[in-house]
C-alpha cells in the first residue's frame, strides 16, 4: 500500500511539475511584416504634428516572464509620409542618411511585466548612434492564425531627441523630439 501511495504521489508531482513548466515555457515569436509598423510623429513649425511610418519591420519577441526580450529591425528606406519628395529628403544625409545607415533597430536589455504591461529598457540604434530608451509595451492580445499557430500583439511608444542621434538639420522648423510607436503582431516560430 505504501508503495502504491508513494508511486501515485511521485506521478502526481511529476505531472504537476510538467504542467507548471509548460505553462511558463519560453515562446519565441517572429514579427509579421504585414501586420506591424513603426509609426512616428514630429512637430512641424511648432504648429502641428507630421506623421509617418516605416513599412518594413522585422524581428523577434521572446515571451518568458521577466526574461522576455524584444529585438526589432527597421528598414529606414521604407519610410512613408504620403509625400514622395519629403520621403526622399528624409532618406538623405540631412536626416536618416539611409545609404550610410541602412538599419534602425531596438534591442531590449531588460523586460519587467505586471499584467499586460511590459516596461522594456533597451538600446535604440538610429543614424549610427546607440542610446538607451525605455518604453511601456502593452500586450494587446493573443489569438491563433487560421492555421492554428499562436500569435500575439504588442504596442508601445517612447520619445527621443533626434539631435541626440546626430540629426539636427532644420531644428526648430522640424521638431527635435520624435515619438516612435512600435506596433507589432508576431507569430510563434
Amino acid at each position: 500500500m505504501k508503495t502504491r501511495y508513494a508511486f501515485a504521489t511521485l506521478t502526481m508531482l511529476t505531472l504537476l511539475f510538467a504542467l507548471s513548466a509548460s505553462a511558463f515555457a519560453k515562446e519565441t515569436y517572429a514579427v509579421d511584416l504585414q501586420h506591424s509598423a513603426v509609426i512616428f510623429k514630429v512637430k512641424h513649425l511648432g504648429a502641428s504634428f507630421t506623421y509617418g511610418r516605416f513599412r518594413k519591420v522585422s524581428g523577434t519577441i521572446v515571451v518568458d516572464g521577466d526574461r522576455s526580450s524584444v529585438n526589432i529591425q527597421v528598414d529606414p528606406n521604407s519610410i512613408y509620409t504620403a509625400d514622395r519628395d519629403r520621403d526622399k529628403h528624409l532618406r538623405s544625409p540631412d536626416f536618416l542618411n539611409t545609404k550610410q545607415f541602412p538599419t534602425l533597430s531596438f534591442k531590449s536589455k531588460t523586460v519587467r511585466h505586471r499584467g499586460n504591461i511590459y516596461v522594456v529598457k533597451g538600446d535604440l540604434t538610429l543614424h549610427g548612434k546607440t542610446r538607451g530608451v525605455t518604453m511601456r509595451m502593452k500586450h494587446i492580445g493573443s489569438a491563433k492564425t487560421p492555421q492554428g499557430t499562436p500569435m500575439v500583439g504588442f504596442e508601445g511608444s517612447f520619445s527621443v531627441k533626434r539631435s541626440d542621434y546626430g540629426m539636427s538639420k532644420m531644428i526648430p522648423m522640424v521638431g527635435d523630439e520624435i515619438t516612435l510607436t512600435i506596433a507589432v503582431e508576431a507569430t510563434r516560430k
